[in-house]
């Protein structure tokens, strides 16, 4: 049975590499910003990292992790402020950041590492980059949602 585990855990490690190398690929470039993916942004960004943290077992504890996900989401607001959105052919468009994306799927992939290797600690501490990075993933896609829904159409 610990076969087991430790062969989903290895591929739940792989997956996570691969979803993130995938989103970078279709994200690089300028693309319309339509309001229902924004929206699942929005939710994955909420759902994600709360569930991985219940499914992982790992232990973060709430004085920690509720202030960092604070400054995720400030830091968020404050990039999602700063992300120019234009409209081109009578589209709004936009570019998704990358940092964030190699910052949050990056984290999530360590901490999954450190939970294979039994250190519950350092999965612990590696899972802090990912609720900084959820917060700001939340923070980011509220902004641009709102930008969205506001922006002038000239």
């Amino acid at each position: 049975m610990h076969t087991v585990f430790r062969a989903m855990a290895i591929l739940s490690v792989l997956l996570t590499v691969v979803a993130t190398g995938v989103t970078l690929l279709a994200f690089r470039r300028e693309r319309p910003m339509r309001i229902v993916p924004l929206v699942l942004s929005l939710g994955l960004a909420l759902i994600l990292a709360p569930a991985f943290v219940l499914a992982s077992g790992v232990r973060l504890r709430p004085l920690v992790a509720l202030p960092t996900a604070v400054v995720g989401l400030v830091l968020g607001v404050v990039r999602g402020s700063a992300t120019k959105v234009r409209v081109v052919n009578n589209t709004v468009v936009g570019r998704n950041p990358m940092l964030y994306i190699v910052a949050w799927g990056g984290s999530l992939a360590v901490a999954q590492v450190c939970n294979l290797l039994d250190s519950v600690l350092l999965a612990s501490a590696g899972l802090l980059p990912a609720v900084l990075t959820s917060g700001a993933a939340v923070g980011l896609g509220g902004v641009l949602l709102l930008k969205r829904v506001f922006v002038r159409r000239d």
